[in-house]
């Protein structure tokens, strides 16, 4: 017995890996890795495939390597717990690239779609906001169109606050009606 720090532990012998070990190690652990796979992967073949290679890698190594029998079970855990991480983060990309693969071209036309409608109802709402009264029209473009605040307009126009907001009222208002007209009940204009 060997003893580390406050603790007893009883050394465990190495194990070189020749072929009847490893075959009995296959069998005293392959279905539970199996089912630990299956259970992240969720896809049959997939874990055949990772329990296989973990296998191959361990017997590939079989000459660099003693098997410590206390610890291979957890060995071959972690073993096959890095390999799903492996095929998880292969997922995530290879689903990453299909995505930007197939959005690419159905945005490229809904983005030149959207920006023709955008125009078009740019240059109407640009139209109707020129059928406006002058002041309305002065205080919706400062506001609107150039970003100012309530109060700046306000200061701009020499003019109340709250006559500012009446006046963005009347041209929503007016805007709201004349789009339904023309784009149905769905167009809405929101209130800033």
């Amino acid at each position: 017995m060997a003893t580390s720090g406050n603790t007893i532990t009883a050394q465990q012998p190495s194990k070189e890996l020749d072929a009847a070990y490893f075959e009995s190690l296959y069998r005293a652990h392959w279905s539970k890795l199996y089912r630990y796979c299956l259970s992240y992967v969720r896809n049959q073949a997939v874990a055949e495939e990772i329990i296989q290679s973990v296998f191959e890698s361990l017997w590939q190594r079989k000459d660099k390597m003693a098997i410590d029998t206390a610890t291979v079970e957890g060995y071959l855990f972690r073993a096959v717990k890095l390999k799903i991480f492996d095929y998880h983060r292969q997922l995530a990309s290879r689903k990453k690239h299909e995505d930007s693969l197939t959005a690419t071209p159905s945005n490229d036309r809904n983005d030149t779609e959207e920006h023709c409608y955008f125009r078009e109802l740019s240059a109407h709402v640009e139209a109707l906001v020129d059928q406006l009264p002058d002041r309305c029209q002065q205080v919706y473009k400062l506001n609107i169109e150039e970003g100012y605040s309530y109060r700046e307009v306000a200061n701009t126009m020499d003019i109340s606050v709250h006559t500012v907001k009446e006046h963005l009222i009347r041209a929503r208002h007016f805007l709201s009606r004349k789009l339904r007209k023309q784009y149905g009940e769905t167009f809405y204009l929101q209130n800033r």
